[in-house]
């Protein structure tokens, strides 16, 4: 019977701690050649199955990643810098500290964790690493979705913090529905236009956003809560365009239509009157 061919196991390098990505939180475990530590997740993981592939997927970890901008932030906030490094962030190793103690082993190789104290954060780690893998994760998945790198200092000029896009694809639409509901029960409307002895209510920063003419208007007189008399225009028209700058369209009827577009010219009603993108000036 033939015996099965043994597995080897991938080994810690010494080499990878060298690495600018992993240098400030990669560290080897002493009496485990198979494993390797996080010094800023404090976790001990093993590298047997996949070598730096292992660590490299650690790294892409999103308990790591947010530990990561963590750290990075309360540097920012104490010191204003911030330490970019090949698109990553890096960060003062915590394995020293401020009286020169070390907690990691920094021969030459860089093999292996003290003794003693070192030993205790490992134990930390192990015990640690599990528990508190899914509280962070809510956290870590809200900051990777949320937050876009933008800007980043580039090698030899001025270190500056990293800039983030925070955007919201439904911006716009919320805005039209939000205006167009404040129209429905005239709430915060502050002018009234009257013409054929009826009244509409309207709000004058939709109104300016929207028209030359009552921009124009609202600039000159600056009065709260104004009339504003429109001759020899039908009521229904000027119901129809308020509707248009609300929502951006309307339907209108063609026997309607010119009388519609007349009274927009009037008014320069953008999106219906060439007149309207032109300067007061022309």
């Amino acid at each position: 019977m033939a015996l099965r061919e043994k597995r080897r196991l991938c080994k810690f390098v010494s080499e990878w701690t060298r690495r600018s990505e992993f240098s400030p939180w990669l560290v080897s475990v002493n009496n485990d050649k198979h494993k390797a530590c996080c010094l800023l997740c404090k976790k001990i993981f093993p590298v047997s199955h996949g070598g730096l592939h292992d660590v490299k997927t650690h790294a892409k970890s999103k308990r790591h990643i947010c530990l990561l901008q963590q750290q990075e932030n309360r540097a920012t906030s104490s010191t204003g810098q911030v330490w970019p490094t090949l698109g990553d962030f890096h960060y003062p190793n915590p394995s020293i500290s401020k009286h020169g103690e070390n907690l990691v082993h920094e021969d030459s190789s860089r093999e292996g964790l003290l003794d003693g104290e070192s030993s205790n954060l490992l134990r930390e780690a192990t015990k640690n690493s599990e528990s508190s893998d899914s509280e962070d994760l809510e956290a870590a998945e809200s900051v990777a979705d949320s937050m876009h790198p933008i800007a980043m200092a580039s090698p030899g000029k001025m270190e500056t913090p990293q800039q983030y896009c925070l955007r919201w694809k439904y911006h716009h639409s919320n805005l039209q529905v939000m205006f167009s509901q404040l129209l429905e029960r005239e709430s915060f409307c502050d002018v009234t236009l009257a013409c054929e002895g009826k009244t509409l209510r309207a709000h004058k920063m939709m109104l300016s956003a929207c028209s030359t003419y009552f921009d124009s208007i609202f600039s000159q007189h600056e009065e709260n809560n104004p009339i504003v008399i429109l001759k020899d225009v039908r009521f229904a028209d000027i119901k129809a365009l308020v509707e248009f700058m609300y929502k951006g369209e309307i339907n209108v009827e063609n026997s309607h239509l010119s009388s519609l577009l007349k009274t927009a010219e009037e008014l320069r009603i953008k999106g219906l009157a060439e007149v309207s993108w032109r300067s007061e000036g022309e």
